[in-house]
């Protein structure tokens, strides 16, 4: 593989001579900043960590499109010298950690070229001084400047915080930062819809209508021109959420909504899921095996003993299930049980269950029986069960405040 600067041509012929490249390129590379070629950004608001789950405190992202020309690699066209004047600001400016993607507009590029881009890189963040460096390869269709021209151009008001507002249903932000605009497209509110769609959302009516409206407005937004919805599905949903957001017939609910909340357009992201936990509803709760921390098998039913109960199932222990479960704890438990189911080895569940204050149940069980049985894929999944032995509703994922929702579903659903 070739490398060429705009001076110099060299032959890499190992790994090790990459951060020599690198440095000799940025020697002759002319000096001019090239910010067109790169965006870079702090992690800040409630929102960025919302989209990114990342722990860096900086995001970055390279065009590498134009640098990339059969099967060489031009780092001038980087703009390697403005690239690592502005990384050496934010490190000045405190950051240590960034996470950098390397953005690629082909999906037919050598795979050497992309690694080799991909490695110098991360060694001119580290020539930066930043003690943790996270790169990450992407491809897109989307033009660059389709992408980064509305975020850059955007300028971001004196209050650029991105608090949400939100309930049990959904969460509101608005979008103030360039960072944002970025990641989502020129939008003025991004709204989350919590629980997925599944075969019975039928309209956007009820307790998410109410929702969805009460946020909005407790952001008070300046100006109301576009609005971008975030929503996930079940398996068996899609064509329920394309209804319902999409326009594969003429103008859909969610547009007619997002006028009367005060928008102008309307668009929407969907994240199509696995799963179909609603097929349980109504229904007795499949005999699944549960393992208890001794080895000994039982069923849920056998764990309740004819009364109510509430079964979350996990596929790990990850901290938003270690939230659920402490908020679980903090619930009377009077005339219900409560288990944690865990798709784990039941010797790593015992560990788990020795090392936690939690007074209920914390189980193990076969990933096939939360795949076939209770049709699970979102992680964690929580079943309310009646004294009966039905499933009379769910909720998946969990968020700190939804304990009051999951208290009032508990009176209402279980009668304990």
């Amino acid at each position: 593989m070739l490398v060429r600067s705009r001076s110099q041509r060299f032959t890499v012929r190992s790994i090790m001579q990459l951060g020599l490249i690198a440095a000799l390129v940025l020697s002759f590379s002319p000096k001019q900043s090239f910010a067109e070629t790169y965006f870079i950004e702090p992690i800040t608001t409630e929102l960025h960590q919302r989209l990114l789950s990342s722990k860096a405190s900086l995001y970055a992202v390279v065009n590498c499109s134009d640098s990339l020309e059969g099967g060489q690699v031009d780092l001038a066209e980087l703009g390697l010298l403005g690239l690592l004047k502005s990384l050496r600001e934010f490190r000045e400016d405190g950051h240590t950690s960034i996470h950098m993607f390397i953005r690629f507009e082909s999906f037919e590029n050598n795979k050497d070229s992309e690694n080799f881009l991909e490695q110098a890189l991360e060694n001119i963040c580290r020539n930066a001084g930043f003690e943790e460096v996270k790169t990450s390869k992407t491809w897109t269709s989307v033009s660059w400047d389709d992408r980064f021209g509305p975020a850059s151009k955007f300028e971001e008001p004196e209050d650029n915080s991105e608090d949400g507002v939100g309930d049990f249903y959904s969460r509101a932000f608005p979008l103030r930062t360039r960072l944002s605009r970025y990641l989502l497209g020129d939008y003025d509110c991004f709204v989350r819809i919590r629980q997925p769609i599944d075969t019975t959302t039928k309209d956007l009516s009820g307790p998410l209508r109410d929702s969805i409206k009460a946020n909005v407005e407790g952001l008070n937004l300046p100006q109301k021109n576009r609005l971008i919805f975030d929503l996930r599905s079940t398996d068996f949903a899609r064509d329920n959420a394309d209804h319902l957001f999409g326009q594969i017939a003429g103008v859909s609910p969610a547009e007619v909504f997002a006028k009367e909340l005060g928008f102008e357009q309307m668009n929407f992201r969907h994240s199509p899921g696995r799963g179909a936990p609603e097929k349980l509803l109504g229904k007795p709760l499949p005999p699944v095996q549960l393992v208890s921390n001794d080895g000994a098998a039982q069923t849920f039913d056998e764990l309740r003993n004819g009364t109510s109960g509430l079964l979350t199932v996990w596929s790990n222990a990850d901290q938003e299930c270690r939230k659920l479960a402490n908020a679980l704890n903090k619930l009377d438990g009077v005339g219900y049980v409560i288990a944690a189911a865990i798709s784990l080895p039941n010797e790593r569940v015992t560990e788990i269950a020795s090392k936690t204050k939690w007074e209920f149940s914390v189980v193990s069980i076969l990933k096939a029986s939360t795949d076939e049985q209770l049709q699970v894929w979102h992680n964690p999944t929580t079943f309310f069960i009646n004294s009966e032995g039905i499933v009379v509703g769910y909720f998946v994922n969990y968020e700190p405040g939804d304990e009051e929702w999951i208290q009032e579903q508990i009176t209402e659903l279980l009668n304990p």
